[in-house]
């Protein structure tokens, strides 16, 4: 078990001025810290979505999302200039002074109340990875009023008004829907099911939210890590970064960098689509590295089933190779199981939804097709 730091920080961009130690409360374990350099690009699947033939688009997304549990896309439905434009937005707010920036921050048990908060030291909470970042989280919930929601996140962030961040999002958001119900209706037809299998318990009553995390330049990066190995406890994430560059997932016990593309955005199959494909798709482990030199941001757009989707996987998935791997479990379960985890920090290894899961796996007499 690893404790986290206690030391108070408020903001974690204004802590590096001047700095050339990093805090004891944000050194990462020997064991957790990276082993390979933030340029060790890997083959990383990058897959056009606007090929017409869709039997040859749908094997492409299947194969990487069982083979590797992460690819880029181009072609998208989602437009790169404004993602470009409100991230430069965001980063205007994260570079505010901090006790402008701290009037968003809240307690991590009132986080499920609200919309909109700002973390300025995320070593303060054990429900995920991040380290040497702050982050700016809209939580919305259900996908109903989804417009009027963005507009008062908008508002709590620029209280004066900001209509570059507020249609600028707006239209992110609801480019990401297109792109993450295609993608799933592709992975679900991989899988010989209906289209909608996957998606339709997704939306529109399925929980989202946009996390932008602003990883400062660090004095020692090699002691420390934008955010610890993880996988996500979701079902799917779609992902922005800038070209600092930083992410890195793990394939067959090795880091392999993802390389940035300025109109490209990953897809990372959460947790639970491992469990509902009865681990057919592949819950990608992942960090991030910082460097010496430049900030990074980052967008995650993340997908959650709805709370009551029971995540058994359909019987066409199970046969006598691979038998039914998991036992019978909610969404609702999961996430509750891996947050108190992580509450009772049980450290680092909560992080991981695959070292989680091994509790669900199904003995082998217990298997049954």
């Amino acid at each position: 078990m690893v404790a986290r730091g206690e030391e108070v920080i408020s903001s974690i961009l204004e802590l590096t001025d001047g700095m050339e130690e990093i805090p004891s409360s944000h050194l990462v374990p020997s064991e957790l810290r990276p082993t390979t350099k933030l340029d060790d690009w890997g083959p990383i699947p990058v897959i056009d979505m606007s090929l017409k033939d869709r039997n040859v688009l749908k094997k492409l997304v299947g194969d990487a999302a069982r083979d590797w549990g992460v690819f880029q896309v181009i072609n998208h439905n989602v437009s790169i200039p404004e993602l470009l434009s409100v991230g430069e937005e965001v980063k205007l707010f994260f570079h505010r002074p901090c006790e402008n920036k701290v009037k968003l921050e809240l307690e991590p048990l009132k986080i499920l109340d609200t919309e909109v908060y700002y973390t300025g030291d995320n070593t303060k909470e054990d429900l995920h990875s991040l380290y040497w970042a702050e982050s700016l989280v809209c939580l919305w919930k259900s996908w109903s009023k989804i417009t009027e929601k963005v507009t008062r996140s908008s508002d709590l962030i620029f209280p004066g008004g900001n209509e570059a961040f507020r249609s600028g999002t707006n239209e992110i958001v609801m480019g990401c829907r297109i792109l993450t119900v295609e993608v799933l209706h592709l992975l679900a037809e991989y899988l010989g099911l209906e289209a909608g299998f996957f998606s339709d318990h997704c939306f529109p009553e399925g929980s989202s939210l946009f996390r932008w995390n602003y990883y400062p330049s660090c004095p020692r990066p090699n002691e420390t890590l934008g955010a610890i190995a993880h996988t996500d406890p979701n079902l799917l994430t779609v992902l922005y970064q800038d070209e600092a560059g930083g992410l890195q997932v793990k394939k067959n016990d090795v880091w392999y960098g993802v390389q940035p593309m300025t109109e490209a955005l990953i897809i990372n199959i959460g947790d639970c689509l491992h469990i509902f494909s009865n681990a057919i798709f592949h819950s990608v482990v992942h960090q991030v590295l910082v460097n010496e030199k430049a900030h990074r941001l980052s967008l995650a757009a993340i997908y959650y089933l709805e709370q009551q989707t029971d995540m058994t996987a359909p019987d066409s998935l199970v046969t006598e190779k691979r038998p039914r791997m998991f036992k019978s479990l909610s969404a609702h379960d999961y996430w509750t199981m891996i947050f108190n985890e992580r509450r009772e920090h049980k450290f680092p290894k909560s992080l991981n939804g695959l070292e989680a899961l091994r509790d669900f796996i199904r003995r082998p007499q217990e298997q049954t097709a």
